[in-house]
């Protein structure tokens, strides 16, 4: 049997036996939490992602102090699986709220974060540092691959992306900082004037403009001046300019992820992703810094 499939049917196993009701799964990890709601249990489906679950156990009881719930595991071992036990969170997410405490969840968030990008600790090392220059540029030369997949507008407007970045060689010096990795509106959580960070499966050391990608892109274009205000950018001037380079330039990333898995269903979602954002691009973003429609 595949090592995959027999991780899964022995957490389903798991499960059942005591008694956990399933809350829900990604593509590495499986969730379930006891009847009463109090503790999550988290389980790797793949066994390289039991490392990860170890250091978010190393990492995130240091985070508490930074503005946000940030719910640690419990490492635990029984019946052939490496789990993780988390006080269960609950909340409203940025949809559900209203007007006033979206833009409080959003201040709440972007002070959280510019902590947790200035937090330092030894424990961090065990985490991967990633430099984003180099992860775009890997991206950047894949883009050959996808040449019979997108067309000559779709094409030129990537090279036109990519080259604007990739032109700023100062940008792969630019220290790395600890990162979420996947801060996005369904990772936070709303309760009472307070926020709480959940799924931390993805953290790692990179710049730290890459954090904003998801919120860029889900959030309207009104709601990102409340991230802008609230975050302190010190010296660093092309902060934003970054981020909003990591929020489009991320489409292809997950484009050619899926192009290279030969999942053809994704890669026509994603086309269609570069379509929508050729026009967010061109016309409400990077007008801003001085970049000519070709």
């Amino acid at each position: 049997m595949n090592p995959d499939l027999a991780t899964n049917q022995r957490i389903k196993e798991f499960a059942q036996a005591h008694g956990l009701q399933f809350i829900g799964e990604g593509f590495d990890n499986v969730v379930y939490a006891d009847v009463v709601r109090q503790t999550a249990w988290r389980f790797p489906k793949k066994a390289d992602r039991e490392q990860t679950l170890r250091q978010e156990a190393i990492v995130l009881p240091h985070l508490a102090h930074l503005g946000a719930i940030v719910p640690a595991p419990i490492l635990k071992e029984e019946s052939g699986l490496v789990y993780g036990e988390y006080p269960f969170v609950s909340g409203t997410h940025y949809e559900q709220l209203s007007p006033t405490e979206q833009i409080d969840l959003l201040r709440k968030s972007s002070i959280f974060l510019n902590k947790l990008h200035r937090f330092q600790h030894l424990d961090l090392e065990v985490l991967e540092k990633i430099n984003s220059y180099a992860r775009f540029q890997a991206v950047y030369e894949g883009l050959r691959d996808l040449k019979d997949t997108l067309n000559d507008a779709q094409m030129t407007y990537a090279k036109s992306l990519f080259e604007s970045f990739l032109k700023h060689r100062e940008y792969a010096g630019i220290p790395p900082a600890l990162l979420h990795g996947d801060f996005s509106k369904e990772h936070v959580y709303y309760q009472n004037g307070q926020i709480a960070v959940i799924d931390w499966s993805d953290f790692q050391l990179a710049d730290p403009a890459y954090e904003f990608h998801h919120l860029l892109n889900e959030l309207p274009t009104e709601a990102h001046q409340t991230l802008v205000d609230n975050y302190d950018l010190g010296i660093d001037q092309s902060f934003w300019e970054r981020a909003y380079a990591y929020r489009y330039m991320d489409t292809f990333e997950v484009l050619l992820q899926a192009f290279q898995a030969g999942n053809t269903v994704r890669v026509q979602e994603f086309v269609g992703e570069v379509d929508q954002d050729m026009i967010r691009f061109w016309k409400m973003v990077w007008k801003n810094f001085g970049i000519k429609m070709p």
